[in-house]
């Protein structure tokens, strides 16, 4: 059975302060081809909140899911994971998506057990 493909997008939301607002456009972002994405923000500073969000785009629905600030694995396993992680500085925020490092190219944007979109 070939993979099925779906567009997948991210984006961020970063805010400081009640007036200090930061949203970017959707970023598409691709499992084993874009890592890290670098998004630079206008805020100089480090920010109090940041919210990366991924958007998988399936049989014509937008499917939204939270990105995380921790690690979900790595690539040691043939099992299929997927993920996207993020860190953050007071001059961009720094996505991570599955990259084949050493072993295994399983690595997907969003994995939900059976069902694999991006």
């Amino acid at each position: 059975m070939s993979p099925k493909w779906y567009r997948v997008f991210t984006f961020v939301v970063l805010a400081t302060e009640v007036n200090s607002l930061y949203i970017s456009s959707w970023i598409p972002i691709q499992a084993q081809v874009t890592s890290p994405v670098i998004i630079t923000h206008p805020l100089g500073h480090i920010p109090a909140k940041v919210d990366v969000q991924v958007k998988v785009h399936e049989s014509g629905s937008d499917y939204i899911f939270p990105a995380s600030g921790s690690a979900q694995r790595d690539d040691d396993s043939e099992n299929v994971y997927g993920g996207v992680v993020y860190i953050y500085n007071e001059f961009h925020v720094k996505i991570f998506v599955p990259i084949k490092n050493n072993e295994s190219d399983k690595g997907l944007v969003i994995y939900t057990d059976n069902h694999v979109p991006g």
